[in-house]
């Protein structure tokens, strides 16, 4: 009984190993769970991350914790913001997710048309 208790439980180190080595890094993003628009200049991508060596977000490493989990905060420009997060694993596995972000906005420049003023000015001389 013991001797099967134990082989069980070293069969299940050994498959749970290889799949971490086998199987590509699982990337989880939290916020935000699809594209969206927003009126903020910034957004703060969260999430977490499993079986991963190398975690990046629009080609710059991210840091996260022993359990996996990740805060970012990544400056947006008007228009369409394309945000791409990638794992590698040890054996050089990727995973990828891509998201959009729409910025909009809401400070806007008015131009004010001041219309040209000539002046005109008249000398008159008077002869004696």
């Amino acid at each position: 009984m013991f001797f099967s208790l134990f082989l069980g439980l070293v069969s299940f180190f050994i498959i749970y190993q290889t799949s971490s080595l086998l199987l590509p890094p699982k990337i989880q993003i939290t916020y935000p769970n699809s594209d969206l628009s927003s009126d903020a200049p910034s957004i703060q991508i969260q999430g977490n991350v499993l079986r991963a060596k190398e975690f990046m977000i629009n080609n710059q490493i991210v840091n996260f914790d022993k359990e996996g989990n990740f805060n970012y905060v990544i400056a947006l420009e008007p228009g369409v913001n394309e945000i791409t997060i990638i794992a590698k694993n040890n054996m050089g596995k990727t995973s990828t997710i891509l998201r959009k972000v729409v910025y909009n906005s809401t400070t806007s420049t008015t131009i004010l048309e001041v219309p040209e003023t000539t002046i005109s000015t008249t000398t008159s001389t008077t002869l004696p």
